[in-house]
């Protein structure tokens, strides 16, 4: 089953949680869900500094800045700040901390009685935007498949 997450909003958290700039709430459909949720953008967030880190050194070995064209995983470290998701499988939520974006993937049981929404975007219209299903990340279950974007807007959030 891919690891697609239900009712996906963004929040603009500025200047509201310290260094954090945007919040990502969505729903599971149970808790194992959510937390494969959470490893789905953690895995996709790894991906993208991969290819970035990549094209970086095509780009040196093309201006002959550089012949090295492996990228380690502490150079994929470098750019992104340790991902761990916290929650367990067993849990109604899951949290990834990416730095300026923190992802929550609730149980919808959870989502309901925590109100993220409420307490982040509240009256201040903050909402940045509700994801529809065709943006979502996509995910190492989900490459390849039709329907499936190569472009994230989850991704591109959390970048």
């Amino acid at each position: 089953m891919a690891a697609r997450a239900q009712d996906v909003c963004v929040i603009n958290v500025r200047g509201r949680a310290g260094l954090q700039q945007q919040l990502v709430i969505a729903s599971g459909l149970s808790q194992r869900h959510s937390h494969a949720c959470a490893e789905a953008v953690a895995w996709q967030l790894r991906e993208k500094a991969r290819q970035h880190l990549q094209q970086q050194q095509q780009q040196d070995v093309a201006d002959n800045s550089s012949s090295s064209s492996s990228n380690s995983s502490s150079d994929v470290e470098q750019l992104l700040p340790p991902l761990s998701v916290l929650g367990d499988a067993s849990s109604d939520w899951a949290v990834l901390d990416a730095g300026a974006v923190v992802v929550h993937v609730l149980t919808e049981r959870a989502r309901r009685f925590y109100n993220l929404e409420g307490l982040w975007g509240g009256a201040q219209g903050r909402f940045i935007t509700w994801l529809k299903p065709e943006q979502l990340v996509e995910t190492k279950d989900t490459i390849g498949r039709q329907g499936v974007s190569s472009s994230s807007s989850t991704g591109a959030a959390a970048r």
